[in-house]
């Protein structure tokens, strides 16, 4: 049975979006769950974004908020969204991405008495291909397994009070958001729905840059910040998402890229995690037959990661890994 009279206010960054926006703002809009306050936060797009937004606002004024401001990044953009939310729930929507219609009202079904609900995503091209299907399990690690502002519910007051805030940095915004919320709460919901579908584009940043191995500083920065910031409650579970952040980076950004420069990346990126965790090659959550969430997959390479560092291996699997 369908919850009612909980207005939800979705925020959704734009910038240059024309291409696939109509396809987020429709699959919004045609929703099952009716209660909704879109906020479009125009960040100084310098194409047609702002006057297609606009002639959805003119076909459903009493859903569309728009705000317009200069080109600021993505993080700031949610953060000027957050300013402007009204609803006693939030959510967020990247802006060439786009929800199963009964997505939002699965949520709201499913959150009971939580702060954060967090739900899976499948990855899939424009054409329709699906890339694969993230279904999460309940667990300590499961959050960590989705750290993106998309994909979840969370009540407005819990945002307000402990006054999160995505962090200005040049990759990763969104885990220092969502760290503070994790741990600011035991009162987190996992489902299993995979309503999100997070679309892959050749041509946006994370999927081409970041593959250069190019980004370390700024992640090594995201990092620092968090590192700073954050008093974590279970000190072993943030660093184990450090080396597991630290893992995924490399091996999705070392193909085909130059051996020293990998090692090269390699070598800072460990160096921090020496100075930033209690060992991290000896953490609890780094095993095979408890998987606390993770998925099956991530918690063998993370383990075959370790192991083959400890055997002083790791150079040569690097070298194979990054030409294949």
């Amino acid at each position: 049975m369908m919850k009612k009279n909980k207005l939800v206010s979705i925020i959704v960054p734009i910038y240059n979006a024309s291409e696939h926006i109509k396809l987020c703002l429709d699959g919004i809009l045609n929703q099952t769950y009716k209660d909704i306050e879109l906020i479009l936060v125009n960040d100084g797009s310098t194409d047609n974004s702002l006057e297609i937004i606009k002639q959805y606002q003119s076909n459903y004024p009493n859903k569309i908020k728009i705000i317009d401001k200069k080109n600021s990044g993505v993080s700031d953009t949610r953060n000027v969204g957050l300013d402007h939310v009204t609803g006693y729930y939030t959510m967020f929507s990247d802006n060439d991405d786009y929800m199963e219609p009964d997505c939002i009202e699965t949520y709201i079904n499913s959150i009971e008495d939580n702060d954060i609900l967090i739900g899976g995503y499948i990855r899939k091209t424009y054409s329709g291909k699906i890339l694969f299907t993230r279904k999460l399990k309940t667990g300590k690690i499961s959050p960590y397994v989705q750290l993106a502002s998309w994909g979840k519910l969370y009540k407005t007051s819990f945002i307000k009070e402990n006054k999160f805030k995505f962090l200005k940095t040049a990759i990763a915004d969104d885990f220092y958001f969502n760290l503070f919320a994790y741990n600011a709460t035991d009162k987190i919901k996992i489902i299993d729905n995979v309503g999100y579908h997070w679309m892959f584009n050749e041509k946006s940043l994370s999927n081409t840059d970041s593959k250069k191995m190019n980004r370390t500083d700024d992640l090594i920065a995201t990092l620092d910040k968090i590192k700073k910031d954050l008093t974590p409650k279970d000190s072993e579970l943030i660093d184990y998402f450090y080396l597991r952040t630290v893992i995924y980076y490399i091996l999705f950004s070392c193909k085909k890229v130059k051996y020293n420069i990998i090692k090269n990346e390699y070598k800072k990126l460990f160096n921090w995690l020496e100075n930033n965790t209690i060992n991290y090659k000896k953490n609890k959550y780094i095993r095979l037959f408890n998987h606390d969430g993770e998925q099956t997959t991530v918690k063998y390479i993370i383990f075959i990661f370790v192991w083959l560092q400890k055997l002083k291996l790791i150079y040569p699997f690097l070298w194979f890994y990054s030409k294949v």
